[in-house]
């Protein structure tokens, strides 16, 4: 049920205006209240007779007997100034800070406050179950795949980019849901698994004008940024710019690399530009354009230990100092055509491309240690270049009958990627244990394409109102192939013109797969349910031409059930059980057989005789909202067959691996192959309550995950069980928008067990705590201070680094309407900032360092720019 409330006399809507309902038949009393454009929607209401009362201080109340069958739309609400009515009054309305409408649950803005220059990411953070840390946009424990604005995409598929772009006073409500996928929205047919997305539902106050953003810092060290951020928006026509260039690591979009980035740590100098564009063509075609161009320059130094599961109590380590510097270009496009030809047919388009350049400069020292023996040691140079694009088309239509829920839909998808490169490596490798050296100067060049070609056809068919039947079929064609060839240098002719056969590789690979299900679907008032099930015959087909002619054929019947629940409690409480199955076809980077000596002591190779995986998935969401709080949780898990893993030699004498070629003793080779006994499953949980008594809000959330991996080497199979346990709470302010903070702490908890070698078994102890301060003083004088501790515990010796990372600002806002601001920023005030990761896997545990930046000092100028349009009545 949705309706406006407006002024009778004066023509103008009534915020905060307050609606209530009754059901006549139970005494269920609901109620909301209307936006600042006298707006209200009160969703899940059940069939029947209501009472309505709509009151506004001043004005007479509206009183209405409600027979509810569908979904109603009231229209205009006109309520009549009353006789008493007060000249002057403020009216403050108790706002609910969330509430939970069916599957989503809605948090509203102006239960949050935030200073002047927050944008919606600084707004989500405060809410409870939300997070935003670095790039990462989290919800209930959950990553965001997608942020859309009034249910149209922004800034692609870039969820941290789109919130960064949108200052949070153009924020009125942020509802959180499972989206389904655009073939279930369109047929209204559930197919299980879902997409955590982000809806911004704007002020509708602030939907017509222009706003934006320029900032230019400059600091004594030569450190910079500067950008613009440009917003025009018209109804359904929106138009986003946003440029950034800095050398400060800040980051305005995500990579989504084709031919590779080093991850982690480093220092970054990027230039951006995004472009967003959203509008109607005619009366029936919705379309949005998103263009995103990245470069990033990174120089990283990096230091590593591993410690492998060993059998023996000795055991071996690797340790690696190296330095990369990469320059990485990146271009995305991404557009949707939604075209509604009439009630009955509909079809989406979204064609998407991107396009990738890299140059990369490393250089490594590495060595491996056997107890306190020196093994072997390396001093490699690489050299490289990639070039990479990706063409995809999806093609989604339906036919609606006139029978309600009957449909036909095809959905269709090919998509086209390239990816090639060449490697210049020099390497001087030293080996301990035996006799010799060697010496590599060779030329690498890389070519991989690949085809994705799939068509899926469904009917629907309705039983009784409640119940319908789905048949569908799907057809794939994966073609894909790569071809390295390796050349080494000749002294006599002066150039890499001699072809190493046993780092060469020519593979071909097809993947073809036939599906045929069925699915039963029961939608009911409280209980909603979809069993199906479906059949699946797979080939894959391998041929390698070098450096040994192999020609494999493999042939696949699966059979996948699934099954949904979903079941409301009430209005606010709901819970939902989703168990899908799915397998996964071997890449062809996995499948060719050849080797990869970048790093001579670490060597890998495919495997053509890898089988598909075959996984097993389920999840349980429960929500519920009660008042002001809310309570968010779930329970998922993965159970694979065939598990692809490594199986890793590490040569405890000199081994041959291929023609010609040798692992020398300490060397290490890793090989991917299928192992059984993989299972994970991980929890969260999330509670958030405002606390009125210190103006603020409480949010408490605990995480846990468990998982079974396994993994042999050196022909030993080896099971790493790796626990993990955290809690955490936060404090956010609710005072006003002079004061505004943020503390959070969160302590993790880490145990890592291996059945191949017990005594390698480690505990892991890490806790975070940050305060994040903004004050607006006297004289618009502002003050801002962000600071946070980490500790670690249970590291390799060396990487037990805690340390305290403080920010601070201070300036003055100016010119009418405080829109300009300037101010000195002090980045990493104590300079203790540090890069330590700590990974897990089924062969070895590692710690990596990395380099970052620190301690820098920049004057920061910004402009804010605005102008809104009254919306009217309609």
């Amino acid at each position: 049920m949705q309706g406006k409330v407006y002024d009778a006399k004066a023509k103008t809507t009534l915020p905060g205006a307050t609606v209530e309902l009754i059901k006549l038949s139970d005494s269920t009393r609901l109620g909301t209240a209307t936006d600042t454009a006298g707006f209200f929607q009160i969703e899940g209401l059940s069939k029947g007779k209501y009472f309505m009362r709509v009151s506004y201080l001043g004005y007479e109340s509206h009183i209405a007997n409600i027979n509810l069958v569908k979904n109603t739309d009231l229209g205009k609400i006109a309520l009549q100034p009353s006789g008493h009515m007060l000249k002057e009054a403020t009216i403050t309305a108790a706002v609910l800070p969330v509430q939970q409408k069916g599957d989503t649950t809605e948090f509203n803005a102006k239960a949050y406050k935030v200073h002047p220059d927050a944008d919606a990411a600084d707004l989500v953070k405060k809410m409870p179950g939300m997070e935003v840390s670095g790039q990462d946009v989290k919800a209930h424990g959950e990553s965001v795949v997608k942020v859309v604005v009034d249910g149209k995409p922004f800034m692609g598929t870039d969820p941290y980019a789109a919130l960064k772009n949108l200052p949070a006073e153009m924020v009125d409500k942020v509802q959180v849901f499972n989206e389904k996928s655009d073939q279930e929205k369109l047929t209204g047919v559930s197919e299980g698994p879902t997409t955590k997305t982000i809806n911004v539902i704007t002020d509708p106050n602030k939907r017509i004008g222009e706003f934006g953003k320029t900032f230019l810092g400059y600091g004594a060290d030569g450190n910079y940024i500067g950008g613009v951020n440009m917003n025009k928006f018209d109804g359904k026509r929106r138009l986003t710019v946003a440029l950034l260039s800095d050398n400060v690591n800040i980051q305005n979009a995500t990579g989504q690399d084709l031919v590779g980035l080093p991850s982690g740590g480093g220092i970054s100098t990027i230039q951006s530009a995004a472009l967003n564009y959203t509008d109607s063509i005619g009366k029936k075609i919705d379309f949005a354009l998103s263009y995103n161009f990245y470069q990033n320059k990174t120089s990283g130094l990096r230091s590593t230990i591993r410690h492998y599961v060993l059998s023996s109590d000795s055991g071996q380590t690797y340790n690696e100092n190296s330095n990369n510097s990469n320059n990485n270009y990146n271009h995305r496009v991404y557009m949707r055509f939604n075209y509604t030809i009439d009630t009955m047919n509909i079809i989406l388009f979204t064609p998407q491309m991107s396009v990738q350049k890299n140059y990369g400069l490393s250089s490594l020292l590495g060595y491996t240690m056997d107890t306190t023996d020196l093994l072997n040691q390396t001093m490699t140079n690489n050299n490289s270049t990639g070039l990479g694009y990706n063409l995809n088309a999806g093609l989604n239509a339906v036919h609606k009958f006139q029978k309600t829920g009957r449909n036909i839909s095809l959905n269709a998808n090919i998509s086209d990627n390239h990816n090639e490169g060449t490697n210049r490596l020099n390497s001087q490798n030293l080996f301990f244990t035996g006799p010799g050296s060697d010496t590599l100067n060779q030329r690498s060049v890389t070519y991989r394409d690949g085809m994705y070609i799939s068509s899926n056809l469904n009917y629907v068919e309705p039983i009784t109102k409640k119940t319908l039947l789905q048949f569908q079929y799907s057809f794939t064609d994966q073609p894909s192939q790569s071809e390295r060839n390796t050349f080494n240098y000749s002294n006599i002719n002066n150039a890499y013109d001699l072809l190493d056969t046993t780092l060469s590789n020519t593979f071909k690979s097809t993947t073809l797969l036939n599906k045929l299900g069925t699915s039963y679907q029961y939608k009911g008032d409280k209980l909603s349910t979809t069993v199906g099930i479906y059949y699946q015959y797979t080939t894959l087909h391998n041929n390698q031409e070098l450096p040994i002619r192999f020609i494999a054929d493999y042939f696949y019947n699966n059979v996948f059930p699934g099954l949904s629940i979903q079941y409301k409690f009430t209005d606010k409480k709901r819970l939902s059980f989703y168990y899908t199955t799915n397998t996964s076809t071997p890449s062809v980077s996995q499948l060719q057989n050849v080797i990869n000596n970048t790093n001579p002591l670490l060597l890998s190779e495919g495997n053509p005789e890898l089988r598909q995986q075959y996984s097993h998935n389920f999840t349980f969401r429960y929500n519920a909202t009660h008042k002001s709080s809310s309570f968010n949780s779930y329970i998922s898990g993965t159970i694979i067959q065939d598990n692809i893993t490594n199986n890793t030699i590490l040569a405890q004498a000199d081994t041959a691996i291929a023609i010609g070629d040798t692992l020398r003793k300490g060397g290490q080779l890793t090989v991917p192959i299928n192992v059984q006994g993989y299972w994970n499953t991980r929890f969260h949980a999330d509670y958030g309550f405002p606390f009125p008594a210190i103006k603020c809000n409480l949010s408490f959330y605990m995480n846990g995950s468990y998982s079974h991996s396994p993994g042999v080497i050196n022909n030993a199979l080896n099971y790493s069980e790796n626990e993990n346990g955290s809690l955490g709470f936060s404090v956010t302010s609710n005072i006003n928008e002079n004061i505004d903070f943020t503390f959070q702490s969160n302590s993790s908890y880490n145990v890592t067990h291996n059945t191949t070698n017990p005594n390698l078994s480690t505990n892991y102890f890490n806790q975070s705590n940050s305060l994040s301060l903004n004050c607006i003083l006297p004289y618009s004088f502002v003050f801002h201070s962000d600071v946070s501790y980490q500790y670690n515990s249970g590291l390799s010796a060396g990487y037990n680094q805690n340390y305290v990372l403080w920010n601070l600002s201070f300036g003055k806002k100016f010119l009418k309407s405080k829109r300009a601001d300037l101010r000195i920023t002090i980045y990493d005030l104590l300079k203790e900032n540090t890069n330590i990761q700590h990974n897990v896997t089924e062969i070895y545990i590692a710690d990596v360092r990395s380099n970052t930046l620190q301690r820098y000092f920049m004057l920061l100028f910004s402009y804010k720019f605005s102008h809104f349009k009254k919306v009217p009545i309609g």
